[in-house]
């Protein structure tokens, strides 16, 4: 009961859903005219960050493809600096690879155990919540994996599919976690760090989204879609729509005081030839895309590469 009743509220609270679009587009409307005044060469904190998971999560029954090894053996070909949330439990599977990693400066951190609910039901996720005592115990578990892999104890946590609630964080908080970049932008989350109590004590760093929505439709039913900077949208818009997004978003980072900042998101599978027709936007050819993006934010930003640590220590000393 209690399951379908956080589905509906879900599904009601929704902004992206025909019912709440007007209230989201007038939300949408004060952002909509901002512009970003920065000078041309300003710095850009960028934090790359993969969530490396088995092949597409939890959307579909499981594939039988290691694509999380071959990722985590040629991410640092492409990447230098970057920020893995891994499942825990492909940690012990990935131990030597992973201490490599971390040696080399990635930072490790935690995505889940298996690609698990740790918030409240989705109206459009089939996954059942965890109860606050199976999240308690598989985080446990996850830190006995990262010690006995000799890994550093992790500091950050992504939560699969980003829904988490205060339970979850207040268990991450209590066993050592300090970021949580969890906040759903898929939903509309600001791209600004949450730094206050409202986040049971974690530095709440949302995966970077555009504030502004796109009017898509799905058959003849029409719906909001947040330009998230993952992998997927930022393979769909064009350079000018990147561009647009961007100048958007830095706008409202300085006008409330925040360092000029990105969190770029992928996942492990989507560097690979995909097994079905919706993924095929998924190729080895996107190491490549996520170069040449960057090669085109350096036609106007100094870019300073970031783990999600060192995102949060400049952003809660450079405040202003």
């Amino acid at each position: 009961m209690r399951e379908r009743l956080e589905r509906i509220v879900d599904f009601v609270t929704d902004p992206r859903v025909p019912h709440n679009m007007l209230a989201t587009a007038l939300r949408a409307h004060k952002f909509s005219k901002l512009r970003n005044a920065s000078s041309s060469r300003s710095r850009l904190l960028v934090a790359m960050t993969f969530d490396v998971e088995r092949e597409y999560g939890s959307t579909i029954p499981p594939v039988k493809r290691p694509t999380e090894r071959l990722f985590l053996e040629h991410v640092d070909e492409y990447f230098q600096v970057g920020t893995i949330f891994i499942e825990g439990s492909l940690v012990g599977m990935n131990s030597d690879r992973l201490r490599s990693l971390q040696e080399e400066g990635f930072e490790i951190g935690l995505h889940g155990y298996q690609h698990e609910l740790w918030g409240a039901a989705q109206w459009y996720l089939p996954d059942r919540p965890l109860s606050a005592k199976e999240k308690d115990s598989l985080v446990k578990t996850a830190l006995d994996a990262f010690g006995k892999a000799g890994l550093d104890k992790p500091n950050a946590f992504r939560a699969p599919n980003l829904v988490i609630d205060d339970s979850t964080r207040e268990i991450l908080r209590r066993n050592g976690f300090t970021i949580d970049s969890s906040l759903p932008s898929h939903k509309g989350s600001l791209p600004i760090p949450i730094l206050d109590h409202d986040s049971n004590g974690l530095v709440g760093i949302p995966v970077t989204a555009d504030p502004v929505p796109d009017l898509k439709r799905r058959l003849v039913i029409p719906y909001l879609r947040y330009k998230v900077f993952n992998l997927k949208v930022l393979k769909e818009l064009s350079r000018e729509d990147i561009s647009r997004s961007l100048n958007r978003i830095i706008a409202i980072q300085v006008e409330r005081g925040f360092p000029r900042h990105i969190v770029i998101n992928a996942h492990s599978w989507e560097f690979y030839e995909p097994t079905m027709a919706e993924f095929s936007y998924c190729s080895e050819g996107n190491f490549e895309f996520l170069h040449n993006l960057m090669e085109m934010l350096a036609e106007n930003f100094g870019l300073e590469y970031v783990t999600m640590p060192m995102l949060a220590r400049i952003l809660l000393e450079n405040k202003t």
